[in-house]
């Protein structure tokens, strides 16, 4: 057993690739009011259990020369706010497997624009996406991506929410 106790305890040095916590026992417990995660990859095998909530940024998706992209490196809560009379063409960027992506659609106050999903978007056959046509309107589009060798995103919808 090793209990190591403090304000802050840093484990690791910089440049360090890999840092292990636990002994692949059955239980590895962390606790602490903020703890976190610095770094691109944090992986965590079998099960996990969090007993309390997960918080996401919030990223805003820009929009420019008419095309917004859609960062699978960024959080799983993005957002975008449409163009008046305008269509914007959404696009991947840094597609990986295993993402689910949440991104809140949302019109302007006055008028309303389009959102173009084109490949690698996979949408229901008989139910395509196509923005809620009413100003201040609010849709929320859920993309996921599974497996390396299959590079579509699925798409699933909800629209015009109150």
């Amino acid at each position: 057993t090793v209990t190591i106790k403090g304000t802050n305890v840093d484990i690791g040095t910089t440049g360090t690739t890999n840092t292990t916590i636990g002994n692949n026992s059955n239980t590895t417990i962390i606790q602490g009011f903020n703890v976190n995660f610095n770094g691109n990859t944090h992986t965590f095998s079998n099960s996990t259990v969090m007993s309390g909530s997960v918080q996401s940024a919030v990223n805003t998706i820009s929009i420019s020369s008419q095309t917004a992209s859609l960062d699978f490196n960024g959080p799983s809560l993005q957002s975008i706010e449409l163009v008046s009379g305008s269509d914007t063409r959404l696009e991947v960027q840094n597609r990986k497997e295993g993402v689910t992506i949440n991104l809140k659609v949302r019109q302007p106050g006055t008028g309303f624009g389009n959102l173009i999903l084109a490949n690698p978007f996979k949408e229901p056959r008989n139910s395509p996406y196509t923005a809620s046509q009413e100003s201040s309107a609010t849709d929320i589009l859920t993309f996921v991506s599974f497996e390396a060798s299959d590079t579509s995103v699925y798409v699933a919808n909800v629209k015009t929410l109150d």
